[in-house]
Formats: C-alpha cells, sequence, structure tokens
C-alpha cells in the first residue's frame, strides 16, 4: 500500500533498457493497487499476479516460477535499473558462459517527504562492495544486491528459489546455493541502485533487524 510511485518508477526502469527482450513478473504481495495501471499499460511482455500478503521468499518464488525467460533477475519496487543494466549482464553473461553475472550498485541515502505523490531527497550516492567473486568470503557475508545480478534459470531448475523460512537474508541464502560449484562473473560497472533510509535511527533499525538474522542465515549455510 501507498507505494503505486515506487512501482512506477521500477517499471519505467525495465520499460527503459536498451536490451528489450524482455519478460516482466510482478507480483503484488497483499494487495492488488497496481493490477488496473498494468492494464492500462495493455503489455504483453507483463505478467501479473496478486497474493495474499505472504513475505518476500514466497512471492519471489512465485515470480521464479512464472518465469520462463533463460535469464532472471530481480527488482524491487523501491530500486531502479540504469538503462543499460541488462545489456550489460546479458552481453558478459554470453560472452563468459558463466551462470551469473553481477555489477556494482548505488546505495543511496533517500529522505522521504510523501509516498503518494513520491517526494524525497536523495542525500549520497555510495558504491559498495566491488567485490570480486570469492566463494569463501560468500559464505561469510552477502556482497551482491539482489537487482545486480543476473542469472541463468538453470540455476533455479537445480537448486530451487528462497528458502521461505528466512524473512531477511534471503538473497545471501539464495547465492550461497548457486555459487556452491558455478563460479560468479563480476564486472566493475555500477548499473543499478537500491534506497536505504536517510534517517539514522530508521536505518540503524533496520540494520538491527537483519543482524538479527545473521545467526540464523548462517545456520542455514
Amino acid at each position: 500500500n501507498n507505494r503505486m510511485d515506487y512501482f512506477k518508477q521500477a517499471l519505467k526502469s525495465i520499460l527503459n533498457q536498451t536490451y528489450t527482450n524482455i519478460e516482466i513478473v510482478v507480483v503484488e504481495d497483499g494487495s492488488n493497487n497496481v493490477e488496473s495501471y498494468i492494464e492500462k499499460l495493455n503489455l504483453s511482455n507483463i505478467n501479473y499476479e496478486s497474493i495474499e500478503k505472504s513475505g518476500r521468499c514466497i512471492a519471489g518464488n512465485i515470480g521464479l516460477r512464472n518465469a520462463t525467460g533463460d535469464f532472471n533477475i530481480f527488482l524491487d519496487d523501491d530500486d531502479l535499473f540504469f538503462a543499460d543494466h541488462i545489456e550489460v549482464l546479458l552481453n558478459e553473461i554470453q560472452k563468459t558462459n558463466k551462470l551469473a553475472v553481477y555489477s556494482n550498485v548505488f546505495e543511496v541515502k533517500t529522505e522521504v517527504l510523501s509516498k503518494e505523490p513520491l517526494i524525497y531527497n536523495e542525500h549520497s550516492y555510495d558504491v559498495i562492495y566491488q567485490q570480486e567473486f570469492d566463494r569463501g568470503l560468500m559464505w561469510q557475508k552477502n556482497y551482491i544486491s539482489i537487482q545486480s545480478i543476473l542469472f541463468s534459470r538453470k540455476l533455479y531448475l537445480k537448486y530451487g528459489g528462497f528458502d521461505q523460512e528466512l524473512d531477511n537474508l534471503e538473497d545471501w541464502n539464495l547465492w550461497t546455493k548457486y555459487s556452491l560449484v558455478d563460479d560468479f562473473t563480476y564486472i566493475d560497472k555500477t548499473t543499478s541502485l537500491y534506497r536505504v533510509p536517510y534517517n539514522n535511527s530508521v536505518a540503524e533499525s533496520r540494520q538491527n533487524e537483519l543482524d538479527s538474522y545473521y545467526k540464523k542465515a548462517i545456520e542455514k549455510q
């Protein structure tokens, strides 16, 4: 709820990609607010499903199940792709024949003044991680943002999707599974962004929640 403008921005960043052979799978968790907007767009490449409030992992797994392409990529509604994001990743994955490739992201500290209409101030653009693939390090911490990685559907068919017992750090768990045998390729180029709270107390609360899941995520490893 109250995220329509976020969704419109995210969707526009997909529709503006320089690589255009894209199937868009939208899973709306807990409402059907964007359904009428999607219908008005009248685009044949959008697959939409609304589900009862179930959480990120179930929504993500439904998205993976509904997708039909050779490669998959995620985008949360408050994150954005730059125009060449998918083209850069796809060119590299085809060139290297690896099953997954990821790039740098901007972490943007964002002060939200209003959600509908969406009004915000951006206070910083920080490139985080810039980490070459390292399997050992992957077992200790996540250095791949969820929207920064393009991966072959073969990995999903072999290892499955998100662990539905994890409400946080589920993407880290997924990359650990997907990289058990196969190396990933890293591109030192920033091609997307994700937003984090500018307010320190909100940011600390969010970080504390993630930290509380760290032990559980390690046990899953």
